[in-house]
């Protein structure tokens, strides 16, 4: 997953520095349809052509504990920047990645990192979201189910008020919870079955811009490694076109 430099930059910054909503009778699991569903959220993500979102990041893990401001813009499936920022709105440091490229400049404005995005061999944040999700999903909380040749559906159904559903896709077993009331993924699980790590991440918090529902809170955890990771968006604005695919 291309997370790597996260850590870079939170070690060192650092230091300067749920709504899930009731089921409804309307809700017939009986007709619920993954493919129709996944299409809804592509077709979202595919829609949106600039995300920029005010955000406090927090880190806790074994290496560095502490929280940081930070502006996250987002060209979907193009590359995604977050500048770390002081409490006066200062950047500190900035973050960029591509599918292919990482790039890390510290306040200093020295290049600190160049290199693969999926920031292989970095101790931390790696190990948290370096999973089956791609990272600029989880930032805009447009997680997606895996529908897929390599993905099969082996159980769907009510647990508790949400709507649970378990695939098996290659190394991983990966879990999604829908909220019944909004058609929005609240939870994901994935187990992966060689190293044994199991991660979570929850979405709350909705709100609603320009048609498309996003969380404000997103927490990432990895309890097996004591991690966890944290955005809490306090203000976010998007520009769209109108989806024609």
């Amino acid at each position: 997953m291309r997370s790597g430099l996260f850590y870079i930059g939170l070690c060192g910054l650092l230091g300067l520095s749920g709504c899930a909503g009731g089921l409804t009778t309307r809700f017939n699991p009986a007709k619920f349809n993954p493919e129709k569903f996944s299409e809804n959220i592509r077709r979202d993500f595919q829609s949106i052509t600039h995300f920029n979102g005010r955000a406090t990041i927090t880190l806790d893990s074994p290496e560095q504990s502490g929280r940081i401001s930070s502006q996250i813009t987002i060209i979907p499936d193009d590359h995604t920047v977050v500048d770390f920022r002081t409490p006066f709105g200062g950047v500190v440091g900035t973050l960029e990645f591509t599918k292919d490229m990482a790039v890390f400049i510290n306040a200093k404005d020295e290049l600190q990192y160049i290199g693969d995005p999926k920031g292989a061999g970095i101790p931390g944040l790696p190990q948290i979201i370096r999973g089956k999700q791609d990272l600029q999903r989880i930032l805009l909380g447009l997680i997606n189910l895996p529908v897929n040749l390599d993905s099969q559906l082996q159980k769907e159904g009510m647990d508790g008020t949400l709507y649970r559903l378990v695939y098996q896709i290659p190394e991983a077993k990966v879990q999604y919870w829908v909220d019944p009331r909004t058609k929005h993924i609240i939870k994901y699980e994935e187990y992966n079955r060689h190293s044994g790590e199991r991660t979570s991440i929850d979405l709350a918090n909705f709100i609603q811009i320009k048609g498309i529902r996003f969380p404000r809170s997103i927490t990432i955890t990895q309890l097996d490694q004591k991690r966890l990771f944290s955005v809490y968006y306090h203000k976010i604005e998007i520009t769209r076109r109108k989806y024609s695919g």
